[in-house]
C-alpha cells in the first residue's frame, strides 16, 4: 500500500492512499495495520527533506519566522514516522527510512532514538550509480540486510547535471528540487531485492494481471484543431524508413543506438544513414542443427532528406481527420444526405414503434424483477426498463452484460469495477485499500470527518446544502437525518462517513460528497479507461457533418477501416441545405441519482451534513453520491450505452459527456432528432431535464459544457467554439475584484488560474501559463504573499483583455488542397561563438510545390549573447528561434491554412507543443509565435524530423548552392 500526501505535486505511478502524516488520526490508522504481527513484511519511509536540506544552509533551530510553520510541520511528520517505524519493527517488519546523507533530519531526537533503539545500519550511496542524473548522496537507515548492496560511490564513468541555483528570468530555483523523485532504476532495484527477500521468507506472491492493449492515440483532440502535448500521437512520418534484424558479426557495440561505420554499412549492403538500435544475444539454429547463442542487431534505415520531403508533401493534415467520429454516426450522416430527410424520419419512427411494442410485451417480466427490491429502493427505479435496455443492447451490438444487474441492484462503491465492452480495458491494479482495511479505518476516519469544518465558515452556503439534502430525503435518495446509534443499528459498527460540502456555481449550489477524505475512493479501482466526448468530440462531429458533401454534390466519408463511402446528394436537398447544421444539448436529469448504491455498499455511503446551526447529522445515500469514483465509472457505462443505442437503432447523430448529450442534424430534419431522442429515453425509463433553460430546440448556436457552438456559418464550412458570455463575465468580474482589493493570495491565484486555463482550453488555448508567469508563481506558492506586484498587475490586465477578446476556436472544413511544409534547423559551432539558423519551406497544392523559400542566416552576436545569458549551450533556444522566425517570415502564406513544421530538436519541439518554457528568452519567442498563430488563424502541426533527414540542416550551416539551383527564393529576417 502506497501512502502520500494529497497535495504532492509529483505524479504518482501507482494508486496511493492520501494521508496527512502530520495528523494524529492518520498515524492511528497506520498503527492499526501493524497491530497483527507478521502481517506487514516491509515499510519504507521517505520524509520530505526540503526543510532539512543543507543545500540551502538553513538549520531547523535557526529558521526564520516565515519557515517556522514548515519546520513545526516537518518535526511532527518526523516524530510520527519514527513512531510508525518503531511499531513496524516490534511487529516483526523490516523498515528503511531515507533522506539526503547530510540532511538535518538525522540529527532530530526522534530519528536518533529510532536508529539507536533498533540498531539500524546506514546504507549510503550516490544516486547517479542507480540511474540518477546528479551525484546526490542519499542514506537509508534500515534493518533489512538485502539493501546493503545499494551502497555505492560514483565510479566517474558518467557525466552529471550541475548543482547550485538556476536563474529563470527574475526567479531562482534550487536544482536539488529536481532530485526529489527516486530514479526509476533505484526503485526497480529496491523492489526486486525486497521481492526476492519476501519470497525467500515465505511471503505469498501476488501475480499481476496481464497488461491490456493500450488505447489508440488521442486523435479526437487533434481532429478538433489542437495538437496534444508530448508524444501522445505517433509522428506523422515515422523516424525510420524501415527496420530489420541481422546477425551481428562484429564486436558488440558499447553504445547504442549509433550510426553504422562505413565498414559495417558495406558489409550489410545498406545506406550510410543506417543505425544500429539494439544488439543482443539470441538463440538461433546453425547449419549443423545446433542452437548456439548469436549476436543479433536491429538496424534502422533513415530517410534521406529528399525522401523525407517527398513523404511530407503527401501528408494529410491531422486537423482534417474524422477518426473521432464513430462509423455509426457517419452512416447516419451519409444516409440523411443520400436518402433524404423524409426517409430518415420514417426510419426513426419505425424503430420507435417497434420498441414501444416490445416494451409492452416485456412489462410483466419487468415488474416481477422490480418486485424483488425493497419498497423504498423500488420506487427509485420504477420507471427503468432493464429488460428492454438489455434487448436494445443486444440488437445494437452494445457489449456490457452487467448493465441490467447494475440498474436493478445498484453499483458497489468499493472493489474493482466490473468488465465492460464499452471502454478499452487497462492494466488492472488492485485498489490501494481493500474493504477490510477501509472498515477498520472507519473508527479514526469518522472522528476526522466529525471534526472537519466544525466552525461555520459560510452560514448561507451551509444552509443551502442542508436544504438540498433535506429535499433529497423527500425524493427518497437519502435516508435521514440520523444519529450515530441509528446508523450503527442500520449498518453495523464499521460504517464509513464522508463529509458533504457545497460548491457555488453560476446558477446553483452543488453538493459534493467528499469520498476521498474518508478513503472510500482509495478502495475502488477501475478496469477500463473512460474516453469521453467533451468539447473536442462535439467540435469534430460538427465539422465532419458540415464537410460531408463537396461542391460537386458528392457525399464522401471515410470509415474507421479505411473504406470510403461515396454517393450523390439526394435531390430533395441543395448544397446549402446539406450544409445547414443545427444542434442542441439534451441533459439527463439528476443523472447519478437515477442509479442505486448496491445494498452491500451502503456501509460506505454514509454522509455527514451540518444543519444551519452547525450540528452534524448522518444520512445513508441510496443513490450514487456525487464525489465517488465508482459513481463516475458506473454512470458512464450507462451513458455510453444509451449513446450507442441511440446512434445504431434510432439514427441519432449525438455524442455524450457524462449526462450531456450533444445532438446534430440537418435543419431540414426539423424536430425529428429531439422527438426521437426523448421518446427513446422515455422507453427505457431514463429521465431528462424538461426545464426551459435545459430543453431547448435545435438551433444554429447552442451551449454545451460551458461553451457556445456556433454553426451559423456551417454552409461556408466553418464551425466556431467560444466561451459562454456568462463565463467570460464571471472571470472578468473576478479579475476586477482582485485588482480593486489588491489582495491576491495563493488560493485566489490558483482558483483564477484554473478558471482561465479551463476557459482557454475550450477555445484558442495555451496562453495563460505563457503570459502569466508571475501569477502562476503565486498560484503554486513559489512566490509567497498576498500582495499584487507590478508584474502580476500587468498580467491580470492582459488576462482581462484576453478573455474579453475570447478568440474562438475555428474548425474549418478544408476543401482546399493547399498546404505549407516547413523545415527548420540551427547550428552552434566555433566553441559556441558562431550560430546559424536555417529554413526550407514549400507552399504546395495537391502535393506539388508552387512556391519555394529558404532562410540561411548567421545569428548576430548581440542576439546570441541574449540567448547565452545563463549558459553557452543554447542549441534548443536557437532551434526555437529558427522555428519562430520561419513562421514570422511565412505568415502571409499561412493565413487560415494547414501547415506542418518539422524540427529535429526535442526540447524546442516540446516548447512549441506546450507553448511554455521556463527560460525567459524562450518564453518571449513563444509569446510572439502565439500572437502570430492566433492573429493569422494558422493551423499548424509540429512534428519531429531526424537530424540526418532534415533538409534545413545545410542552410543552417550556410550551405545554400543546391537550394538556389533548385529555384528556392531566399527570405531575409529583420533582426531586432
Amino acid at each position: 500500500m502506497a501512502v502520500d500526501q494529497k497535495s504532492n505535486k509529483h505524479k504518482q505511478a501507482y494508486a496511493t492512499v492520501a494521508l496527512d502524516l502530520a495528523s494524529e488520526e492518520a498515524v492511528k490508522f497506520l498503527l492499526s495495520l501493524l497491530k497483527q504481527p507478521g502481517r506487514v513484511f516491509y515499510v519504507h519511509a521517505a520524509p520530505p527533506c526540503g526543510t532539512c536540506s543543507r543545500a540551502r544552509e538553513r538549520r531547523l533551530k535557526r529558521a526564520v519566522r516565515t519557515d517556522l510553520k514548515r519546520v513545526t510541520l516537518a518535526n511532527r511528520i518526523y516524530a510520527n514516522i519514527a513512531t510508525v517505524l518503531s511499531q513496524a519493527i516490534i511487529a516483526g517488519a523490516y523498515v528503511s527510512v531515507e533522506n539526503p546523507t547530510r540532511s538535518w533530519m538525522w540529527q532530530t531526537s526522534w530519528m536518533k532514538q529510532l536508529i539507536e533503539r533498533f540498531n539500524l545500519r546506514a546504507v549510503t550511496f550516490q544516486q547517479c550509480m542507480h540511474g540518477g542524473k546528479r551525484d546526490k548522496w542519499s542514506t537509508f537507515y534500515t534493518n533489512a540486510p538485502w539493501l546493503t548492496f545499494l551502497a555505492m560511490e560514483c565510479d566517474g564513468q558518467h557525466s552529471h547535471l550541475p548543482w547550485g541555483v538556476t536563474k529563470d528570468g527574475k526567479k531562482y530555483k534550487f536544482n536539488t528540487a529536481e532530485e526529489a523523485e527516486y530514479p526509476p532504476v533505484l526503485c526497480e532495484r529496491i523492489a526486486a531485492a525486497t521481492s526476492e527477500a519476501a519470497l525467500h521468507a515465505g511471503v505469498q506472491e501476488v501475480v499481476p494481471l496481464p497488461k491490456a492493449p493500450s488505447r489508440p492515440a488521442p486523435s479526437k483532440m487533434a481532429a478538433a484543431g489542437r495538437q496534444p502535448r508530448g508524444n501522445r500521437l505517433p509522428e506523422v512520418i515515422s523516424e525510420y524508413k524501415s527496420t530489420f534484424t541481422v546477425t551481428w558479426p562484429f564486436a558488440k557495440p558499447l553504445k547504442l543506438p549509433r550510426l553504422l561505420s562505413s565498414e559495417e554499412a558495406a558489409f550489410f549492403g545498406v545506406p550510410a544513414h543506417t543505425k544500429a538500435l539494439t544488439c543482443e544475444k539470441r538463440q538461433g539454429a546453425d547449419d549443423e542443427g545446433q542452437n548456439p547463442m548469436k549476436l543479433c542487431a536491429k538496424l534502422a534505415i533513415l530517410r534521406t532528406e529528399a525522401e523525407f520531403v517527398e513523404e511530407a508533401l503527401k501528408l494529410s493534415h491531422p486537423f482534417d481527420s474524422s477518426e473521432a467520429v464513430t462509423d455509426d454516426i457517419k452512416m447516419y450522416i451519409f444516409e440523411v444526405l443520400t436518402e433524404g430527410p423524409a426517409a430518415m424520419a420514417t426510419k426513426r419512427q419505425k424503430a420507435l414503434e417497434y420498441y414501444a411494442k416490445r416494451a409492452v410485451e416485456l412489462q410483466e417480466e419487468e415488474e416481477k424483477l422490480h418486485a424483488q427490491l425493497p419498497a423504498n429502493r423500488r420506487a427509485l427505479v420504477e420507471d427503468k426498463r432493464g429488460l428492454l435496455l438489455a434487448e436494445m443492447c443486444r440488437d445494437a451490438g452494445v457489449h456490457d452484460d452487467g448493465l441490467a444487474d447494475l440498474q436493478l441492484s445498484g453499483a458497489p462503491l468499493t472493489g474493482i469495477s466490473g468488465a465492460t465492452g464499452l471502454f478499452s480495458p487497462v492494466e488492472q491494479q488492485p485498489p490501494a485499500m481493500d474493504d477490510t482495511q477501509l472498515m477498520k479505518s472507519s473508527r479514526w476516519s469518522r472522528k476526522m470527518v466529525a471534526a472537519k469544518d466544525s466552525g461555520v465558515a459560510d452560514v448561507s452556503l451551509q444552509e443551502e446544502v442542508w436544504n438540498i439534502t433535506m429535499d433529497e430525503v423527500k425524493r427518497g435518495w437519502l435516508q435521514g437525518p440520523l444519529t450515530e446509534p441509528q446508523v450503527r443499528k442500520e449498518l453495523g459498527p464499521l460504517y464509513v462517513v464522508s463529509p458533504r460540502f457545497g460548491l457555488r456555481q453560476s446558477d446553483k449550489t452543488r453538493p459534493i460528497d467528499d469520498m476521498s477524505i474518508s478513503l472510500v475512493n482509495s478502495s475502488f479501482s477501475a478496469s477500463y479507461l473512460l474516453e469521453l466526448d467533451g468539447v473536442d468530440g462535439v467540435a469534430v462531429l460538427a465539422r465532419t457533418f458540415a464537410g460531408a458533401v463537396d461542391d460537386s454534390g458528392t457525399v464522401r466519408l471515410a470509415l474507421s477501416d479505411g473504406q470510403v463511402i461515396e454517393g450523390e446528394l439526394h435531390p430533395s436537398l441543395n448544397l446549402d441545405e446539406a450544409r445547414r447544421i443545427l444542434g442542441r444539448t439534451l441533459d439527463l436529469d439528476s443523472a447519478y441519482k437515477q442509479l442505486l448504491v448496491r445494498q452491500s455498499s451502503l456501509w460506505a455511503s454514509v454522509l455527514q451534513v451540518r444543519n444551519p446551526s452547525g450540528e452534524p447529522f448522518l444520512f445513508i445515500s441510496q443513490v450514487l453520491p456525487f464525489g465517488v469514483s465508482a459513481s463516475v465509472y458506473c454512470f458512464n457505462r450507462f451513458s455510453k450505452a444509451l449513446q450507442m443505442i441511440g446512434a445504431r437503432l434510432f439514427s441519432l447523430a449525438w455524442v455524450c459527456y457524462f449526462d450531456d448529450f450533444t445532438q446534430f442534424d440537418l435543419a431540414a430534419m426539423g424536430d425529428s432528432l429531439q422527438m426521437t431522442a426523448e421518446k427513446f429515453l422515455d422507453l427505457v425509463g431514463w429521465k431528462y431535464s424538461v426545464k426551459e433553460a435545459k430543453r431547448k430546440p435545435m438551433s444554429p448556436i447552442f451551449s454545451v459544457l460551458g461553451v457556445d457552438v456556433d454553426l451559423s456559418a456551417s454552409k461556408s464550412g466553418l464551425v466556431l467554439v467560444r466561451n459562454k458570455e456568462s463565463r467570460v463575465n464571471q472571470i472578468q468580474l473576478e479579475i476586477s475584484e482582485i485588482v480593486s482589493s489588491r489582495a491576491f493570495s495563493s488560493a485566489t491565484a490558483s482558483s483564477l488560474r484554473g478558471r482561465l486555463q479551463f476557459a482557454e482550453s475550450q477555445t484558442f488555448g495555451r496562453a495563460i501559463s505563457l503570459f502569466m508567469r508571475s501569477c502562476n508563481s503565486r498560484a503554486t506558492g513559489a512566490k509567497p504573499g498576498s500582495n499584487l506586484d507590478d508584474d502580476m498587475m500587468k498580467e491580470l490586465q492582459w488576462a482581462k483583455g484576453f478573455i474579453a477578446e475570447d478568440c474562438p476556436r475555428i474548425l474549418k472544413v478544408d476543401q482546399s488542397s493547399v498546404r505549407v511544409v516547413i523545415f527548420t534547423d540551427a547550428c552552434l559551432e566555433d566553441n559556441d561563438r558562431t550560430a546559424g539558423i536555417g529554413m526550407v519551406a514549400m507552399v504546395c497544392r495537391d502535393g506539388i510545390p508552387t512556391k519555394k523559400f529558404f532562410l540561411s542566416e548567421r545569428v548576430p552576436k548581440e542576439v546570441l549573447e541574449k540567448l547565452q545569458v545563463n549558459t553557452p549551450k543554447v542549441i534548443a533556444g536557437l532551434e526555437l528561434l529558427a522555428a519562430v522566425m520561419a513562421v514570422d517570415l511565412l505568415k502571409d502564406f499561412l493565413v487560415a491554412r494547414r501547415a506542418f513544421l518539422f524540427i529535429d530538436n526535442e526540447a524546442a519541439r516540446a516548447s512549441l507543443l506546450s507553448m511554455w518554457s521556463p527560460i525567459f528568452t524562450h518564453a518571449r519567442m513563444l509569446q510572439h509565435l502565439w500572437d502570430l498563430v492566433r492573429s493569422k488563424s494558422i493551423f499548424m502541426w509540429t512534428s519531429r524530423v531526424p537530424s540526418l533527414s532534415n533538409v534545413a540542416d545545410k542552410p543552417s550551416r550556410f550551405e545554400i548552392v543546391q537550394l538556389v539551383e533548385a529555384g528556392f527564393n531566399r527570405m531575409r529576417p529583420k533582426w531586432l
